[in-house]
């Protein structure tokens, strides 16, 4: 990830990488104060999440890292001004993207956390649904961020989708496919609820927290290893030196 960065003739330098993996980098910069331009209101944190596009044992990502992110890209365009996700500050270069950066910890990073909190991401997430979207990664806990202002927040949109369709047949199609995978994301809801706080769960929340579907199942069985050999390859390519973080 580059060392500074410029958004709007403002510098911000590279404070932390969160994450760096097969398919993106994401990086937290912070406003230089020093050579603010005063050219109207911008934030003083702000995330660049850029795709990959490296080599990869001669195989290009690039590819990969275009497509994710100006999926991502489009998504947050579709969440322009809905509260508690990103908010898309710009495109950067051909492969990253600029939004401001959330303050909070995330559900992996925090504790004693309370009922209210997944009361409030039911509610985002029902929110959410009612767009037409399906978010999917609901799965980490990374994701699920416990903003400084109480508030429940979900960030990367990066394998979402928004599906919506018209007419009797395609639209009548596209919402049973839509239901359907939303309700993998209650799934994910409720297991994160029974597993940080077991507390004010109702017995539906309950039976549907410990009841996968066929979709999850067989995803465990093939993405589980496939995401396991990934960061073990990773954790050599950086240490051989022949990834690059930049």
């Amino acid at each position: 990830m580059p060392r500074a960065i410029n958004y709007r003739r403002n510098a911000y330098y590279l404070q932390k990488i969160f994450k760096h993996d097969f398919f993106a980098a994401t990086a937290l910069y912070t406003l230089h104060l020093d050579t603010n331009d005063n050219c109207g209101d911008v934030p003083e944190k702000i995330i660049l999440k850029v795709g990959c596009h490296q080599f990869f044992f001669g195989i290009p990502m690039a590819p990969v890292g275009l497509f994710l992110s100006g999926r991502e890209i489009r998504n947050l365009r579709r969440l322009k001004g809905f509260d508690n996700v990103p908010q898309l500050l710009g495109e950067y270069g051909r492969y990253g993207f600029l939004y401001k950066y959330i303050e909070g910890k995330t559900l992996a990073e925090a504790e004693d956390v309370s009922e209210e909190f997944f009361d409030k991401l039911a509610a985002l997430l029902t929110r959410l649904h009612a767009e037409d979207f399906v978010y999917l990664d609901m799965n980490k806990r990374t994701n699920i961020l416990i903003g400084a202002d109480g508030q429940a927040h979900i960030i990367d949109f990066q394998i979402s989708f928004h599906i919506a369709g018209t007419g009797f047949l395609l639209g009548r199609l596209f919402r049973k496919i839509r239901r359907r995978l939303q309700r993998e994301d209650w799934y994910h809801l409720y297991k994160h609820k029974r597993k940080v706080t077991d507390k004010g769960l109702t017995y539906a929340e309950i039976k549907a927290s410990r009841n996968p579907s066929l979709l999850i199942r067989m995803h465990r069985i093939i993405a589980t290893p496939l995401r396991k050999g990934r960061r073990r390859i990773l954790r050599n390519l950086f240490g051989q030196q022949r990834l690059k973080e930049n």
